[in-house]
């Protein structure tokens, strides 16, 4: 029996995929809306997908609304169920911040009020004023600064609004930018340039940013780009950094050639080429590093040589962590294959014979250090709810954590039982391994006051009403203080009682 299996000649399939728009600037937090159009018009399925290849700088929703992220260029793609594609490119632009003498920043939550505090502490001290802080400048637009700068890598901060809105814990860095998340970026304070490249259609060809101090000397340079020939040099092209943002435009045509030249698409795979002839190997284009193998094809994503390693754009990598933050390679792009520490973007990272530590306990000069899985250090926190990294990262051990609320042992354990503990000569009690503090407790049928700090209390008056003794019991139904005063049998001072 023979079956034949043919298509459905009432489906009709997509034949290609269009978009209004091919390229966007958008400065961060901003969005634009971008409309597909699939093609012929009575396709009978018009379903397409959006994806970013680097959401950490843009992302799409399933209605084709980009939004900016933070500072850099990314690609969005819609596709349709039948594998037609459409991309946009996307530039985005760091949020204008204006800028203080070594200041720090924050952005404020929906909801909070209009007057914010920055509390700064190192262990158990404050730093500067009391909580709730000091007031910090409204700078506008929702964002507040405070001067200050610090190289106590202890220094923790809290933003607030004194009332009864704040961040959690987050470690001070210089020059910081935070939300209500946590540390965002270190912020820009030099003078910055966007450099763009545009067609007389207004279509985005690339865009590239220079920073430099204020009263330096800046300059730009006409790119190639095939199909374009420029048609207008900006006076601008070369100046000084100034206060504010500088925005130097080049305006290119198209042109008419026979004779490929620069980057071609076939499919899924990008060439380029130079006088009608396919580049291969290694290839600086445009500032930027390329590898293309034995036929021509630009790769992604993977390592060159056991040595240098393509971003998901065919970028090569430079001073970054690659391949699932794994790996580090330095500024001229090589693996660092060597044993030490890192610091990127404010965080600290620990290489090992070039391998990035990555969810685990790490011992480097006789302490202990854990790592995330994304290879940050972890600090002021709990690890697994039985260690304690403080805010240098190093592993407590025996001694009192979290705002002296637990104590951990000489292992870095968590002391979770009921017992009495005896540190530089003063004793504590703990209840399940919860340290007792401000409180009374009922022990062995005995009576104890902790002080704030856990200490047990002796030889003094508690609340005006009640001593405690030498070995910090209780008095009961006796004379104390010296014989002056006597206690009843529930403890409490029984005034004008007479011998």
């Amino acid at each position: 029996m023979n079956v034949t299996v043919s298509e459905n000649p009432n489906i009709i399939k997509p034949t290609g995929i269009s978009v209004d728009k091919t390229s966007v600037i958008l400065e961060e937090g901003n969005t634009e809306k971008i409309t597909a159009t699939v093609s012929p018009a009575n396709a009978t399925n018009k379903t397409v997908k959006w994806s970013s290849d680097n959401t950490q700088v843009a992302t799409v929703s399933n209605a084709g609304i980009i939004t900016a992220v933070r500072d850099g260029s990314a690609n969005i793609t819609v596709t349709t169920f039948n594998g037609y594609k459409a991309t946009i490119k996307v530039y985005v632009t760091a949020k204008q911040i204006p800028v203080i003498t070594n200041g720090i920043y924050f952005k404020k939550p929906d909801g909070w009020g209009s007057d914010i505090n920055i509390y700064m502490f190192s262990g158990d001290k404050a730093v500067g004023k009391a909580w709730p802080g000091s007031k910090m400048l409204d700078l506008g637009d929702g964002i507040y600064g405070y001067e200050y700068t610090s190289t106590d890598k202890e220094l923790m901060i809290i933003f607030n609004d004194g009332n009864g809105n704040q961040t959690a814990d987050f470690e001070f860095v210089n020059s910081g930018y935070y939300d209500v998340s946590g540390y965002i970026k270190t912020v820009d304070t030099n003078g910055v340039v966007y450099v763009k490249y545009v067609d007389t259609e207004g279509n985005i060809l690339d865009i590239q940013k220079l920073s430099g101090k204020t009263g330096e000397k800046y300059s730009s340079e006409a790119k190639t780009f095939n199909g374009y020939k420029l048609q207008t040099k900006p006076d601008n092209a070369s100046g000084t950094f100034g206060d504010n943002t500088i925005e130097v435009i080049y305006v290119y045509t198209k042109t008419t050639s026979d004779t490929k030249s620069g980057w071609v698409n076939k499919g899924d795979y990008w060439y380029y080429y130079e006088d009608g002839k396919v580049v291969t190997g290694w290839k600086s284009i445009n500032g930027k590093k390329y590898y293309f193998n034995t036929s021509g094809v630009m790769q992604t994503s993977k390592w060159i040589s056991g040595q240098y390693y393509v971003n998901a754009d065919g970028t090569m990598a430079i001073s970054q962590l690659v391949d699932n933050n794994k790996y580090y390679v330095d500024a001229s792009g090589k693996w660092v294959k060597t044993t030490k520490w890192l610091t990127i973007n404010g965080k600290w990272h620990y290489i090992i014979s070039g391998k990035v530590q990555q969810s685990k306990w790490v011992e480097i000069n006789s302490k202990w250090y854990y790592f995330d899985a994304s290879g940050v250090m972890q600090t002021s926190k709990w690890i697994g709810g039985k260690y304690y990294v403080k805010a240098d990262g190093t592993m407590a051990v025996s001694q009192w954590v979290d705002g002296g609320k637990y104590y951990v042992g000489s292992d870095g354990k968590w002391i979770k039982s009921t017992k009495w503990l005896k540190i530089n000569s003063k004793w504590y009690y703990m209840i399940s391994g919860k340290i007792q503090q401000s409180k009374w407790v009922n022990i062995n049928s005995k009576w104890y006051y902790f002080d704030a700090s856990g200490v047990m209390q002796t030889s003094k008056w508690i609340g005006g009403k009640y001593y405690v003794k030498a070995d910090g019991t209780m008095a009961v139904s006796q004379w104390v203080d010296g014989g002056k005063y006597y206690v009843g049998s529930d403890g409490k001072w029984i005034k004008g009682y007479k011998k």
